[in-house]
């Protein structure tokens, strides 16, 4: 069957939900200039409303239906600019942010989504549910669109209904080839029925979070941890100052584990009180990041505002990072443990300091372990403002696993006490090594288009209380060291295609050849498949040897061209 590839396939979704601001009248008049940069309400006055009928309550049918991400809003006006309405990128992110007050994802909407924003190197495998047991919705949808699109989507019945119409009337020839052998029409009815239930426009969870998000700001000094490809594990103090009109300078602070440090300045806003979009230059790269605030029954109610998100470089994909963090509110709020350190411990190892990265107090309170656990508690001591200190004794009989560990008073949501977000692992050493991502694809670049390469690490893990490697039990440790290789994937006996494809570097990081053509090529150019091969040497033992499989493939003219 032939049908549109996500990778190579026409972007419908983006052009689709154009629709929702899709001009009734193209010979509407454009926005006069104005003497100064134009806001929200003034841009839907003199430009929307040209097309867009309001109604007597002052609404407008067309547009109240549907609640979106940042990125979204901003893509449906962009291609207005087709419609003869051409906005200035500041009239753009004026105009978003007002409509984003009103009709913007709640934080939990938005944190399921946040793969999107993620490098595609990181070679993300999402989760694709059935909206109402539309077994067709995966053909008739996802494969031109990732669900994460769709999903940075609530809209209301009428506005679902909308998208099949549009599909129908501006896709028509597309639809007709590429669905030869189904009958489109009818599922794609189906599955927006479906999306209608499962990704309404009202919610009890919308209207919950329409009266707490007033009080929501990002300003003030927020402790995050992240992790970066080749580069490893980092904390930063990411302080945002308000410049008005939910705009904020940005200052980062950066520590990586092995002692590098980076100070960026930048600038961010903040969208509809929860989608944070942030901007900073770094080695002549221009950095974007994604973040979502105010993760619900934490931030929302309690003392602490929480931030999950990642950063990746313009046209270096490959160079990404992705965090988490927490801000305090008050000064008497209850700490955020971000990350432990050591990462684990074996049975035995006597007194041992872990060093927790916090965000606030000391906790006035040590809630212990089980009893039954072999790891008791033995004091604790303030190293600075961001770090605690606990000094534990992991006895020989440590049980194995994850261990939870819970600190402070009680909860702010009830008497429970509040959990680490990390845990004590306790392990008797590096049993398997899997490469991550253990699939990926390589992109052809450097002449007229940037290459797209693949950062590769190893992770450590440990067989679990079950002594049996891949079970349920299993647990990931560490990042660790590794040697690096590559190996031919054969699809016929005189495959040569690593010594064309591209280059491997000792730290993992592998970039793909030029997009030239390539005439001892099978295909003609640089593309191919290969083993990528790495080998760790725990202390006092075997090699141990994972592999990943690689995919280096022609440029994604699709995204250049969006």
């Amino acid at each position: 069957m032939l049908k549109l590839h996500r990778s190579s396939a026409i972007s419908c979704l983006s052009a689709l939900v154009a629709g929702t601001l899709l001009a009734t009248r193209p010979q509407a008049a454009p926005a006069k200039a104005a003497a100064k940069p134009a806001k929200g309400p003034e841009i839907f006055r003199t430009t929307c409303i040209g097309c867009h009928s309001v109604n007597a309550d002052g609404r407008m049918p067309r547009l109240d239906g549907v609640r979106a991400t940042p990125e979204e809003w901003d893509n449906i006006m962009r291609r207005m600019g087709r419609r003869g309405y051409v906005l200035s990128a500041t009239e753009r992110k004026a105009a978003v942010k007002q409509i984003t007050k009103h009709q913007s994802l709640t934080p939990d909407e938005n944190a399921a989504i946040g793969y999107l924003a993620v490098s595609p190197a990181a070679n993300i495998q999402e989760s694709i549910p059935s909206p109402g047991q539309q077994a067709d919705f995966k053909q008739t949808c996802v494969s031109c669109h990732s669900y994460a699109k769709i999903a940075s989507h609530r809209r209301s019945p009428d506005s679902w209904s909308y998208i099949h119409d549009f599909h129908l009337g501006s896709f028509t020839a597309a639809l007709t080839q590429s669905y030869r052998d189904m009958h489109w029409s009818e599922s794609a009815k189906m599955a927006t029925k479906g999306l209608a239930k499962s990704l309404p426009f009202d919610s009890a969870d919308w209207r919950a979070w329409q009266q707490q998000r007033g009080a929501l700001n990002a300003g003030g000094t927020w402790i995050v941890t992240g992790h970066e490809p080749m580069a490893g594990d980092y904390e930063a103090r990411m302080t945002l100052i308000a410049t008005g009109d939910d705009d904020y300078t940005l200052t980062r602070a950066v520590t990586y584990a092995d002692g590098r440090k980076d100070t960026l300045t930048g600038k961010a806003t903040l969208y509809g009180g929860g989608a944070l979009r942030c901007e900073w230059p770094t080695a002549g790269r221009a950095v974007t990041a994604s973040y979502t605030i105010g993760l619900p029954g934490k931030g929302l109610q309690g003392q602490r505002i929480e931030l999950v998100g990642s950063w990746q470089t313009a046209h270096e994909q490959h160079l990404y990072g992705q965090e988490r963090g927490s801000r305090l509110r008050t000064q008497t709020a209850l700490p955020t443990v971000l990350r432990l350190s050591p990462a684990w411990v074996t049975p035995g190892q006597g007194k041992v300091e872990i060093i927790a990265t916090t965000n606030g107090p000391a906790p006035s309170q040590w809630h212990p372990l089980p009893a039954d656990a072999g790891v008791t508690f033995l004091s604790r001591r303030n190293i600075d403002a961001t770090h605690i200190g606990f000094t534990m004794n992991v006895g020989p009989k440590a049980r194995l696993g994850a261990l939870s560990l819970t600190l402070g008073a009680a909860h702010h949501e009830g008497d429970k006490p509040m959990r680490m977000d990390d845990r004590i692992i306790v392990a008797k050493g590096i049993d398997y090594i899997r490469v991550t991502p253990e699939r990926a694809v390589a992109r052809l670049g450097g002449i007229k288009v940037p290459k797209d390469g693949v950062p590769f690490e190893v992770m450590g893990y440990s067989n679990g209380p079950d002594g049996i490697r891949h079970t349920d039990d299993d647990v990931a440790l560490a990042h660790v060291p590794a040697t690096w290789s590559m190996q031919e994937y054969y699809n016929d006996f005189e495959d040569d295609e690593i010594t064309h494809i591209g280059t491997l570097t000792p730290s993992g990081l592998f970039m793909p050849a030029n997009e030239a053509a390539y005439a001892k090529s099978y295909t003609g150019d640089h593309t191919g498949n290969a083993w990528i091969v790495a080998t760790h040497t725990p202390t006092g033992r075997s090699p141990l040897h994972a592999r990943a499989y690689l995919n280096v493939s022609a440029p994604d003219m699709v995204k250049l061209i969006r």
